[in-house]
């Protein structure tokens, strides 16, 4: 399905997790200032899961409107073509330049992130866990996979629930949510006992299915009320966003609140396309190269951990990961990835739309 600004917004995403990578890596000292300062790549990866949870809410909740359930086999077949082939190359690539000793990783590092376990990191030492960059990013991959998994079933569910009363079901889930990302602060050990990781995050996915079912519903109240203020509260989403990715694990406090901040300033974020596809601002994000960039975004994101903030873990190339050249074998890895892996299987995607 389409939905406009959804692909610029994507870039913006993906661009955020880049840039913030690419802090050690050479580049130049404004570019660093700027992206030093705060946590860029948490606000990207966190907006990713918002529009994760939006879009593929959406596709569900259209298909049980037209055929009163859910093809589990088609759903699963779609997220299987969309998500895996372009992972698995990307580990089959690390394993062979393994193999050729160009690059340091552990062989059981590739095999949690094959199977989608990385956040799950109960069954890993710590040690193998911190040596894992290479694959490292696979946890919000996980995290993503592990929502796709349970979430269909849980659908109906939640829309009955959140029909009962969905203002106190979405306060739960922020609390519960909030409580995870303190207890991985205070506790890291039981919190990985517990999948603290999944259950970190999963607010932000089920925020973006939240706004899927109830968007059509408050549509018109929503630009009604927000259209005066709709760029002042975009400038200070941005600003929070900056200034609660940079303090939020000071403290578990912090964590309660500046994590819920950068939740709903990323919220506000989406609503704002949503809402105002034809602003100055959505017509920007329309741009033909931030379209590229956001259908590239998925590719984007599993090559860049290759190149950036990767420099210790290639034992021979290592100015392959200094800037520029680490940016630019980023953006060429992940188009050779569209074109020749991602595509075709998308075109087979179609078969079970």
């Amino acid at each position: 399905m389409y939905i406009r600004c959804i692909d610029g917004l994507r870039a913006f995403a993906i661009l955020l997790v880049i840039f913030s990578h690419m802090v050690h890596t050479g580049i130049p000292m404004w570019m660093k200032y700027i992206f030093g300062y705060w946590n860029a790549g948490t606000v990207g990866v966190r907006l990713f899961f918002l529009i994760s949870g939006f879009l593929i809410t959406t596709i569900l909740n259209n298909e049980i409107r037209r055929n009163g359930r859910i093809n589990l086999r088609k759903f699963f077949m779609r997220r299987l073509l969309r998500i895996f082939p372009a992972f698995y190359f990307y580990l089959i690539v690390l394993g062979i330049l393994s193999y050729l000793n160009v690059i340091s990783i552990d062989s059981l590092a590739i095999v949690f992130a094959f199977f989608y376990v990385q956040n799950l990191n109960v069954f890993q030492n710590t040690e193998l866990f911190a040596s894992s960059w290479l694959v490292k990013h696979s946890w919000s991959l996980s995290v993503e996979e592990q929502f796709y998994v349970v979430f269909p079933f849980l659908l109906k569910t939640l829309k009955r629930i959140l029909q009962k009363d969905h203002i106190k079901t979405m306060i739960s889930i922020t609390l519960v949510c909030s409580f995870f990302r303190m207890l991985n602060y205070s506790f890291p050990d039981i919190s990985r006992v517990t999948g603290g990781v999944f259950l970190m995050h999963c607010d932000f996915l089920l925020y973006g299915a939240y706004l899927a079912l109830y968007l059509e519903r408050f549509r018109n109240d929503l630009v009604g009320y927000l259209f005066p203020f709709r760029y002042w509260l975009l400038v200070i989403a941005l600003l929070i966003l900056v200034y609660s990715s940079r303090v939020e694990y000071y403290s578990a406090l912090n964590i309660l609140i500046f994590g819920n901040l950068i939740l709903f300033s990323n919220l506000y974020i989406l609503l704002f396309f949503l809402l105002f596809p034809d602003s100055a601002l959505g017509k920007v994000f329309e741009f033909q190269i931030l379209r590229i960039v956001g259908k590239l975004s998925y590719s984007l994101y599993v090559w860049q951990q290759l190149f950036l903030g990767s420099t210790n873990k290639w034992i021979m190339y290592k100015s392959l990961t200094f800037y520029p050249n680490n940016i630019i074998l980023v953006f060429l890895c992940a188009g050779c990835s569209y074109l020749l892996i991602e595509r075709p299987f998308l075109k087979l995607k179609r078969n079970y739309a």
